[in-house]
């Protein structure tokens, strides 16, 4: 793995390493922000630089201590992270963390250490805990072992417990429309990487993804499939049947959102150049002149609140359901 943040993220590194030069590293530390700018592996870089036996000048971990070899082979045994897990009815990814994962990383953080250094946990995303296994996290914030590092890592920080945030140190991570964000992407070897990284709202990793033929094939066959819907040609149980193929329903969320947002700004001022989603521009601009917009404003209510919905344990398939029946409901001018 590589043991440095990514190049767009040097600001918040610099918070991290101010923390512990003053020795204010907390026991609780949540890193916020919208998904596709690298939280996680951020998440994981601290990691192992509080594990690191031999740490350089700027805090990060040196690569070849016995600390960070245990590390890089997945075997530390001062390290957990914690995410969602396989149904074990279903073979698919879980929407929730479940109460049983939280109290194995609690008594895990309550053992001895085996090295000199911390005792690290992550868990990701943060916000997928229910609220028995927030409730059963909440007690090892409010009375931490010594050496103990909690990283939460969360795209909306808000669905978790006041509670859990309140006890946390929080590193924010904003857009990253930037000259280091372009570099990284052409050297991924990303063609159009402005243009790639302007319609994924500045969050490098997911203009990375767009850059991904597959991707984006399956980001206009989503765009087909609402079109035929506004325009008669496509089936609501159909199309939300076709929809089981996004594995990923909060990307699938949002794009959705992105594409009703862009055609609000076409109706508010529909000779500007108002759309985010430049290759897409065209089409948004015709769906626009179908909606509703009190109606559409209901819609991204409901798009947001769907969001919300995807860690609460909700069926999956009504979830999408719902949301084309509010898409139709809205683009059916009155």
């Amino acid at each position: 793995m590589n043991a440095t943040p990514y190049p767009w993220q040097e600001t918040q590194w610099t918070r991290w390493e101010q923390r512990v030069r003053q020795e204010r590293v907390p026991h609780g530390l949540l890193l916020a922000g919208p998904a596709g700018l690298g939280k996680a592996h951020f998440a994981r870089v601290l990691a192992q630089s509080a594990l690191c036996l031999q740490p350089d000048a700027h805090g990060q971990a040196c690569g070849s201590c016995q600390a960070c070899q245990l590390f890089a082979a997945g075997t530390h045994p001062d390290f957990q992270s914690l995410t969602l897990e396989d149904s074990e009815t279903t073979g698919k990814e879980s929407t929730q963390i479940r109460v049983d994962q939280v109290r194995e990383l609690v008594e895990f953080m309550y053992l001895s250490r085996n090295l000199d250094r911390y005792k690290v946990a992550i868990i990701s995303p943060a916000e997928a805990m229910n609220r028995s296994a927030a409730n059963s996290l909440l007690k090892t914030l409010e009375e931490p072992p010594p050496m103990a590092l909690l990283i939460l890592v969360s795209t909306q920080p808000a669905l978790m417990p006041s509670t859990i945030r309140s006890r946390c140190q929080r590193i924010d991570f904003q857009a990253a429309e930037n000259s280091a964000a372009t570099d990284w992407l052409k050297a991924q070897g990303i063609d159009r990487p402005e243009e790639l990284l302007h319609i994924a709202r500045g969050a490098p990793l997911q203009a990375l993804d767009l850059g991904d033929a597959e991707t984006m094939a399956l980001r206009q066959r989503l765009l087909d499939q609402i079109e035929a819907v506004m325009t008669g040609r496509g089936g609501v149980v159909e199309t939300a049947a076709d929809w089981k193929e996004y594995d990923d329903l909060g990307r699938l969320l949002d794009w959705l959102t992105a594409w009703l947002r862009d055609m609000l700004r076409y109706r508010q001022a529909p000779e500007a150049d108002a759309a985010t989603d430049i290759d897409l521009a065209p089409r948004l601009s015709a769906l626009a002149e179908r909606i509703d917009i009190k109606k559409a404003y209901r819609l991204e209510e409901r798009m947001l609140e769907a969001r919300r919905q995807i860690h609460a344990g909700l069926n999956q398939d009504l979830l999408r359901e719902s949301i084309l029946l509010s898409w139709l409901s809205a683009m059916r001018r009155a």
